[in-house]
């Protein structure tokens, strides 16, 4: 079994099996399932992941979470930084612990269930998009203050645009939307406030609501 050291910046697993933006996206969740892993990225055409990890990684601990989802680790190796594509995002959403935040996909298909009771502000971004990061801090700083609303996120998680906007959730939900970040925003009573690409403008459409 092999085991990584931890002086390593990153980790390039190669996988067997992932041919296309699904089956990339279905890598990343299965390797964010193993405790150690912080970060993951995929590039389906290298057939190849990039991850981060807080402690020492073993072989054995990733083989067993790609066969859960059909996948093989060919390979695992260190490197000083994750190849150009695969560079693992930070978490946009990583600073609202203790708030109503849930990501609710990762690419696939997924129903827009709003949070009975509360403003629901569904949140479409991607790991390469830099104002999906800007938009969710703000989102973060104005849900600190305002426990009633939700935040459900619909990740496009893949190394570039290419291979995000190849994600099922995409058609699904996103077919006439301008680019990302992409927000819905909806009220209490089920109505739609909102939808576009500024998050300050969702909050706006909070607010005039709440004051009505």
């Amino acid at each position: 079994m092999l085991l990584v050291n931890t002086a390593s910046a990153a980790w390039l697993a190669t996988v067997s099996g992932m041919d296309d933006p699904c089956c990339a996206q279905k890598v990343v969740t299965a390797l964010q399932s193993v405790p150690a892993v912080t970060a993951v990225a995929a590039n389906f055409e290298a057939g190849q992941a990039c991850l981060q990890a807080s402690v020492p990684l073993t072989s054995g601990a990733l083989g067993t979470a790609l066969a859960s989802a059909g996948y093989s680790l060919v390979s695992l190796a260190e490197v000083e930084a994750c190849p150009a594509g695969m560079q693992p995002a930070a978490d946009p959403w990583a600073a609202a612990k203790g708030l109503d935040v849930v990501t609710i996909s990762h690419g696939a298909r997924v129903d827009l269930t709003p949070v009975q009771g509360k403003f629901t502000v569904f949140d479409f971004g991607a790991p390469w998009c830099a104002p999906c990061h800007t938009g969710a801090a703000l989102l973060t700083t104005y849900m600190g203050s305002h426990a009633d609303v939700a935040a459900r996120v619909v990740w496009l998680d893949a190394g570039d645009a290419k291979a995000s906007f190849a994600l099922p959730v995409v058609t699904q939900h996103l077919a006439f939307a301008e680019g990302l970040p992409w927000y819905k925003v909806v009220g209490p009573d089920g109505k739609k406030l909102y939808e576009g690409s500024v998050a300050s403008a969702a909050i706006t459409a909070i607010d005039r609501r709440r004051a009505r």
